[in-house]
């Protein structure tokens, strides 16, 4: 049977059988609800309650779907997400630490410091200043192209 054609009770029996799409699974559709809302909030305080009050959902719940889809509870996701983003900000911009913190979500940078630092094994400051001078290791000519130019 071609494209267009009407078809028959026999080309369609004959047919192959062919899978509905999957049902979506309310947890994945939370998490990513959860996720679209908290990503451009990651500076903001986030209080469990009022945001399983806005998800529609309970704290329960809430962390079930998250730790089927990330392994942890939102606050571990979110904990995650601001030190990536402050690993980022270390790395690209010149903001201080205090900013950074700020940047992330922690109104008091010790507080920030610690974290980073059970997270990265390196304070906010050791961090930024081992990435960059692994930078400008990266970026010197070797010695080899220095005597292959002479």
């Amino acid at each position: 049977m071609k494209f267009g054609e009407k078809a028959n009770f026999k080309d369609v029996t004959k047919a192959s059988y062919i899978e509905p799409f999957p049902a979506i699974d309310d947890d994945f559709v939370l998490v990513e609800k959860t996720v679209a809302y908290l990503k451009p909030r990651l500076a903001n305080e986030i209080k469990l309650a009022p945001l399983t009050r806005k998800m529609g959902t309970n704290r329960n719940k809430l962390n079930k779907a998250f730790k089927t889809y990330y392994g942890g509870t939102v606050i571990d996701w979110l904990r995650q997400q601001r030190m990536q983003m402050a690993s980022e900000l270390l790395v690209n911009s010149s903001l201080n630490i205090l900013q950074i913190s700020e940047k992330v979500g922690y109104q008091d940078s010790n507080n920030f410091s610690t974290a980073f630092k059970q997270k990265f094994n390196l304070s906010p400051r050791n961090f930024r200043e081992t990435s960059r001078r692994t930078v400008q290791i990266s970026k010197k000519p070797s010695q080899k192209s220095k005597v292959n130019s002479q």
